[in-house]
């Protein structure tokens, strides 16, 4: 059995280094939206309707933490990029130039992040660690 101050600096450390994994995306992160000219939010907004389809207004409102007038403020701007439109029933879908767009910004991010660093398998057992750390993504 490991003793509590030799797991206690073990915990320190790998804080630390985590710290340092997230300064370093935070720094990338940016530096591709800042490219791209779109928000971290409306980015991941983007990427949730990739993984999950067209989107209700109302779960846009939700994603984004605001009311409804304002999610209709970032469809219009997305609309207007071409990187969403509204579906015929009124949901908000991806549209290709979007999907594109999110791959992009994903390759981009694991081109340019110690995350893209990590082999074939390694970001699947990373992720399972993040969760037990903080909960599942996006919940």
């Amino acid at each position: 059995m490991t003793p509590p101050a030799d797991r206690d600096a073990r915990v320190g450390d790998v804080a630390l280094q985590v710290l340092a994994v997230v300064q370093d995306i935070e720094q990338r992160w940016g530096e591709v939206l800042l490219r791209g000219g779109l928000t971290g939010t409306q980015l991941t907004l983007l990427r949730s309707m990739v993984d999950h389809g067209p989107t209700a207004l109302d779960a846009v409102a939700a994603h984004l933490h605001c009311d409804r007038a304002m999610a209709e403020v970032a469809v219009d701007r997305l609309t207007a990029r071409g990187l969403v439109r509204r579906a015929p029933d009124g949901r908000v879908e991806i549209a290709p130039r979007g999907s594109h767009f999110v791959g992009e910004v994903w390759a981009e991010m694991a081109a340019r992040t110690s995350v893209g660093r990590l082999d074939d398998e390694q970001p699947a057992q990373l992720s399972e660690l993040l969760t037990l750390m903080v909960g599942p993504p996006n919940a």
